[in-house]
């Protein structure tokens, strides 16, 4: 005979079985993992039916009917209380919101927004027509990408209440309903004294957590857009801080840094699903054997980044850009167990599929990350000339960015956001440029200014900081120097680098 503290440890082992396992033919089915506090039977029963006559019609018989009913009111209410706090800001009464107005729905909005690291990259992704103002369908065809627990507890356990229907035909009585309350409240009342004991509680509390986890996965998973997954698919999640190499094109903007990577598909019969999350916004550019990726779903989650990812070497009908930066973890040396997240993720969205996780700091560099299906490489079509221009300045290019920078056909990256080749390349390659094109020159290991310049290079920032002189007569350059330092030659000192970084640029 077990005494308590085994039974205890038995029925935990037991428990976190049943958490983490698919529901079976077995009694476990009859299980309904709904959230309560309640600690005696009749509580427990009569907080279920509550759910229960909350949802279910007059005629006590609940079905898929009454839960549609039930979510369709859900989700007008949730996509009500979202519309709120932005409209009601609409001061001049014109139906549409600008920048301005936007921002001040900044106490409410951001606690309905996943993500939401900044208003202003919120505002870009509404802003589908980038005219500067929000549209009433424009924030109506956002709303399914906000962080809105649609349905609500009582709806969540109706649902979960349904699955577990005992006959299976769709229809969840009174009695079936009661059947399922008692089940559930003993498989915890391991005494049969009907009351949940705290070693008890502990148990029910583990199962609890394990399933809240689970069902969040699967919801956020269900709001995130992910493709359909084939049994027979293999996943594949790619995850790195940076690329390794500077793009020459933009999809993030004049202003902010744009990487490359490369990503080499092997010879194989089993089809791909690849999920990939990056920093820095990045291109991903495929080769091989491609005709085995039945489909490539991105997401950048940087904050205050606008823009999307990009791709190349893929038709656009397989690839996706996921609706929220959430959607996937950025997963580099799993300091905050994301790779646990991860792997829940691709549990909730291919259950019981095959999956492998690559990560790195920066993706593509000598000893990448690889799998036998794909390897992460440096892009193979890299521009050089710009690297003879300087040679101290190419060879902090590459140590920064070992790809150097990449050469790339705007008109074949496939993205959400605005492709543009930069005026001023991004970093050590826009320091390079410049200097070819003679209008900076090296001086004291400091670059003088000695022509016109359209903007600073972006992304001079931390160790990639240098120190400008910007010669007499000369105007002020456009965008941001990041941490670097600017001389002026005609006021015979350091310029504020805030007031550079607000200079408005096009």
């Amino acid at each position: 005979m077990l005494d308590k503290g085994e039974r205890y440890h038995v029925a935990l082992a037991v428990i976190s079985l049943m958490a983490v396992q698919p529901s079976a033919a077995s009694p476990s089915k009859l299980a309904v993992h709904t959230e309560t506090s309640a600690g005696t039977r009749e509580q427990f029963v009569a907080d279920l039916f509550r759910s229960f006559r909350a949802v279910a019609k007059d005629d006590s018989v609940l079905d898929r009917g009454d839960i549609d009913a039930a979510e369709k009111m859900a989700k007008a209410s949730a996509r009500a209380q979202y519309l709120t706090p932005i409209f009601s800001r609409d001061l001049d009464s014109d139906r549409v919101v600008t920048r301005e107005e936007f921002e001040h729905a900044r106490p409410r909005l951001i606690h309905n927004i996943v993500a939401a690291d900044s208003l202003q990259s919120v505002f870009d992704e509404m802003d589908t027509n980038l005219d500067g103002k929000l549209t009433l369908d424009e924030v109506i065809s956002y709303t399914p990408r906000a962080n809105l627990d649609i349905g609500g507890l009582q709806v969540r356990r109706a649902v979960e209440l349904l699955e577990r229907d005992p006959n299976g035909d769709g229809r969840l009585t009174v009695d079936e309903t009661e059947a399922l309350a008692r089940a559930e409240f003993a498989s915890f009342d391991l005494n049969g004294n009907s009351i949940i004991d705290p070693d008890e509680q502990r148990l029910r509390a583990d199962r609890q957590r394990a399933m809240q986890q689970k069902a969040m996965e699967q919801r956020k998973a269900k709001s995130c857009g992910f493709p359909n997954i084939p049994e027979t698919a293999k996943v594949i999640f790619i995850s790195g801080y940076e690329g390794g190499a500077l793009s020459n094109v933009s999809t993030a903007g004049q202003n902010k840094v744009t990487e490359a990577v490369g990503v080499v598909v092997a010879p194989g019969t089993c089809p791909l699903i690849i999920l990939a999350t990056s920093y820095a916004p990045m291109i991903w550019q495929f080769k091989g054997a491609v005709e085995r990726i039945g489909h490539f779903a991105v997401v950048s989650p940087r904050s205050g980044v606008q823009g999307q990812p990009g791709v190349t070497g893929l038709p656009r009908s397989r690839v996706s850009f996921l609706a929220r930066r959430d959607c996937l973890p950025l997963v580099i040396e799993d300091e905050k167990g994301e790779k646990a997240r991860a792997e829940n993720m691709i549990e909730a969205i291919a259950p019981e599929r095959h999956s492998e996780i690559v990560s790195q700091y920066t993706l593509g560099q000598q000893d990448g990350p690889r799998t036998r299906d794909v390897e992460i490489r440096l892009p193979s079509a890299r521009d050089r000339g710009v690297e003879y221009a300087d040679k101290a300045t190419a060879d902090a290019l590459l140590r920064f960015s070992p790809g150097g920078l990449t050469s790339i056909d705007p008109d074949q990256v496939i993205s959400n956001g605005r492709v543009e080749r930069y005026a001023v390349l991004p970093q050590e390659a826009g320091l390079l440029q410049l200097i070819s094109e003679g209008s900076l020159v090296r001086e004291d290991g400091d670059y003088r200014i000695v022509k016109p310049i359209a903007q600073f290079p972006p992304g001079l920032a931390g160790a990639h900081a240098v120190r400008f002189i910007l010669s007499r007569g000369l105007p002020e350059p456009e965008g941001a120097p990041g941490h670097s330092k600017v001389y002026s030659e005609d006021r015979g000192d350091w310029l504020s680098t805030w007031s550079l970084r607000t200079k408005p640029t096009e």
